[in-house]
C-alpha cells in the first residue's frame, strides 16, 4: 500500500460535492504518493485548512530545497505558510532548525534572486522578518 494522505490519517472522500472543483482537487489529493504531494497542493492545502500539520511540515520541505519556492509567484510559499505558523507549531513540528536555515539562507540570497519586480522583492523581504520573528 503506498503511503497517502488517506490512508495515514484515514481520511474519507468527499462526496457531497464530488463534481465541484475543491472536492474534486481534495479527493485527488488524498490519494496522491506523498512524494507527488506540489507546491500546488500545500499551499492549497493551508489555504483552505487540510492537515495543516503535514501541510507546514512539506512545505518546509519544499523551502529548505528552494526559500524561493512559490505557487504562482516567486516567495509565496513562504508567504502562505507565515499565515498560519506560530512559535508554538514551529517547536511542536521540529521544524525550528530547518525554517531558521531556510530564513538564513533567503536572506543570503535575496540580492542575488532575479525579482519580476521590486515591489515581489519587498513583500518578500517582509515575509522574511515576519517569519524571522518566530524564531
Amino acid at each position: 500500500m503506498k503511503n497517502t494522505l488517506r490512508s495515514i490519517y484515514k481520511l474519507n472522500y468527499d462526496t457531497l460535492n464530488s463534481n465541484s472543483g475543491l472536492p474534486k482537487w481534495y479527493n485527488m489529493l488524498i490519494d496522491k504518493p506523498l512524494d507527488k504531494i506540489t507546491i500546488y497542493d500545500v499551499s492549497k492545502m493551508i489555504r483552505q485548512n487540510i492537515q495543516l500539520d503535514f501541510a507546514v511540515d512539506k512545505s518546509i520541505e519544499f523551502l529548505v530545497n528552494d526559500p524561493f519556492a512559490g505557487e504562482m509567484l516567486d516567495g509565496d510559499l513562504l508567504s502562505t505558510l507565515a499565515s498560519v505558523i506560530s512559535k508554538a507549531d514551529l517547536k511542536r513540528n521540529n521544524n525550528y532548525n530547518s525554517l531558521a536555515s531556510v530564513i538564513h539562507t533567503a536572506k543570503e540570497s535575496i540580492d542575488c534572486f532575479e525579482w519580476g519586480d521590486e515591489k515581489s522583492k519587498l513583500d518578500f523581504i517582509r515575509t522574511l522578518s515576519k517569519v524571522n520573528s518566530l524564531l
